[in-house]
């Protein structure tokens, strides 16, 4: 029996997703807790769903979480390494923002993390809003909203 927690505890539950033959639709947290114990596995900690949550919300290139409740892995894993960032990715979030909010109302940084993806960028790091959110705040060309957490204002 092993015991998993993080970055290894998200890895399992999309290995363990995969060979559960499931439809891509995806499974639930709970669902995803039963496949781990029937594996003989478990999760550290007090709360488990809590953990597990946390762990695949912070594996982006493994999971999407498309709609409340329901985590999709992805098929092929993008690797964690390629991709761009800082700079380079500021300017393409800058243009993009640009697109989608000429009115500079404020975007959420996930709008813009799902409309860079669809044109075929690539986020690096196995946490891509957090990648995103950091290139944001360093380009000085975006101001976080006071109000609405996770949304930017472009200049």
């Amino acid at each position: 029996m092993a015991v998993y927690f993080g970055d290894a505890l998200a890895l399992r539950a999309h290995e363990l997703a995969r060979t559960e033959g499931r439809s891509k639709d995806g499974m639930t947290v709970p669902e995803l807790l039963a496949a781990l114990a029937r594996h003989g596995d478990s999760v550290r900690g007090d709360d488990p769903a809590s953990v597990l949550r946390s762990a695949l919300n912070r594996s982006q290139h493994l999971w999407r979480h498309p709609s409340r409740g329901l985590w999709v892995w992805e098929e092929a894993p993008a690797d964690p390494t390629l991709g761009i960032s800082g700079a380079e990715l500021a300017d393409a979030a800058h243009a993009v923002a640009r697109r989608l909010d000429p009115a500079q109302a404020g975007i959420h940084y996930e709008k813009l993390a799902a409309e860079l993806k669809r044109t075929g960028v690539v986020i690096r790091g196995p946490q891509a809003g957090a990648t995103l959110r950091r290139a944001l705040e360093k380009s000085g060309r975006f101001i976080a909203s006071p109000e609405r957490d996770g949304t930017w204002t472009w200049r």
